[in-house]
């Protein structure tokens, strides 16, 4: 036998309705309990946000929304912009990307130019790179 006919014969549309809002409220008590107050609110809270964001930006949200974001671009160090994978980001960033595969690709130009900055050093300039650093000579023992 069907178990949704035996319900409706022993029970009234109003107490069927009943059962269902009590069941109702009963989960959503659970969720409440469960994820706390604050959360519960807070994701009540975002379809009414979103509402009202969309309502006040109106019909010019993307032009805004694309001035905002090249303000905030504006603002980013290079580290920002630039960051290899790490515990929070477990990508590297777009720009990461680009950067390290125009390296890779101009890797000769690159070496060509420290060469020719270290050949251009003049013996000052050694000398102060010499005492700013920590200069380690090793030297073997004689046998």
């Amino acid at each position: 036998m069907d178990v949704n006919g035996m319900i409706e014969r022993h029970l009234s549309d109003d107490q069927m309705k009943e059962i269902a809002a009590e069941e109702w409220r009963s989960m959503c008590q659970d969720y409440f309990n469960r994820i706390g107050p604050a959360v519960a609110v807070g994701n009540l809270a975002y379809p009414m946000v979103r509402r009202a964001v969309d309502e006040a930006l109106g019909g010019d949200a993307i032009k805004l929304i694309a001035e905002k974001a090249l303000e905030v671009i504006d603002e980013l160090s290079p580290y920002t912009v630039f960051h290899a994978p790490n515990v929070y980001d477990r990508e590297p960033s777009e720009a990461w990307k680009v950067l390290q595969s125009v390296v890779k690709d101009n890797r000769a130009a690159i070496e060509a130019r420290i060469q020719h900055h270290i050949h251009n050093l003049s013996k000052s300039d050694t000398l102060e790179i010499i005492r700013g650093s920590k200069l380690t000579i090793e030297t073997k023992a004689a046998p």
